[in-house]
């Protein structure tokens, strides 16, 4: 299946000052894991490919290019006459990897193909639902509330940024708590990612929580390299938010935090890390949304 990508870099820093888009970006990144050179791109997704990362100043990478961003080698796989392509309908199928900030060829897309081969995915931290909800099916992060066309979607990590771990054997750990709090800037001093995560794969636990919106890249860094999240206030977030993520577990983690056992952690520990796996990949979140066409 042929597949036209479209997510403008431009426009997002025309809209929000930062290149990089953590739902994009991932989700663009699974989607070339599962449709190689089938998967199109209407314009460079420059903040996952290696190419464009010294032409792309800092102050533009939000969270310093950790985790989601310079992850491809290849070059982008942007066709040419694109206009033409839409019309004849060489693709099988549209994404619109962030309609917020790009709604680039939305005009010829919607007279060339029938609503069940355009999807629209709304990464933003708020609620609010794109218009396009009415006719097409979207996939929103900060779901609140169950509607009629719009699917849950979350965050991933990239399978090669899981730890290569035996947690189920040993736990080579020196600190109770990763130094890094969401809630205190002054504690965000890593300026490698090596670093930021050895921090996580030394500690016992790592603190994370909702901020503007309750996804966030910190939740699946924390456990996909072998650390227990503390999520404060997890049960409170909506049903239809965060569907991919070990909410149950959490729960479990925060009691284990207050009454700590070293031979309760072991297996805990391990099933947050099998559950990063099989459920948090931004290969399985490139499947999820391929399945829906």
């Amino acid at each position: 299946m042929k597949v036209l990508f479209v997510g403008n870099v431009d426009k997002s820093i025309k809209k929000y000052k930062y290149a990089n888009d953590y739902m994009r970006d991932l989700l663009y990144y699974g989607l070339v894991e599962n449709l190689s050179k089938d998967l199109y791109s209407s314009s460079a997704i420059r903040t996952v490919h290696t190419k464009y990362k010294n032409d792309t100043p800092d102050e533009l990478i939000w969270g310093k290019g950790f985790t989601a961003n310079w992850l491809l080698d290849t070059e982008p796989n942007v066709p040419d006459d694109i206009e033409n392509k839409i019309n004849d309908r060489y693709f099988d199928a549209v994404i619109y990897g962030d309609i917020r900030t790009s709604e680039d060829y939305i005009d010829i897309v919607t007279k060339a193909y029938p609503s069940n081969k355009i999807l629209i995915i709304d990464g933003r931290d708020d609620s609010m639902i794109s218009r396009y909800s009415e006719k097409y099916l979207t996939f929103k992060r900060e779901l609140a509330l169950r509607k009629n066309n719009v699917k849950p979607i979350s965050f991933a990590i990239p399978g090669c940024k899981i730890a290569k771990i035996d947690i189920d054997k040993s736990v080579d750990k020196v600190q109770f708590l990763a130094n890094s709090v969401p809630y205190n800037p002054r504690t965000f001093v890593f300026k490698r990612e090596e670093d930021y995560y050895d921090d996580y794969r030394k500690s016992f636990f790592g603190i994370t929580m909702k901020k503007d919106g309750w996804d966030c890249m910190r939740h699946y860094e924390i456990i996909a390299n072998g650390c227990v999240p503390i999520f404060f206030n997890i049960e409170n977030c909506p049903h239809f938010t965060l569907t991919s993520y070990p909410k149950e577990l959490c729960k479990e983690a925060f009691n284990l935090f207050k009454n700590f056992d070293f031979f309760q952690y072991i297996p805990l520990s391990a099933e947050f890390m099998n559950h990063c796996k099989t459920h948090n990949t931004t290969m399985i979140l490139g499947e999820y949304v391929l399945s829906h066409f």
